[in-house]
């Protein structure tokens, strides 16, 4: 993919690897909170 080497010419590949792992972890907990929203102040239908 061309847009990853430019990113990985402007940040090191450490800031690319936390970066990457921290979007794996906001994709988890927006995962839970679609599967959860009850958890989150939604009423269910």
């Amino acid at each position: 993919m061309p847009m990853e080497k430019t990113l990985k010419q402007i940040i090191s590949s450490e800031d690319y690897l936390e970066y990457s792992e921290q979007g794996n972890e906001i994709g988890k907990l927006i995962n839970y909170m679609i599967n959860n929203p009850d958890k989150f102040g939604v009423k269910p239908k």
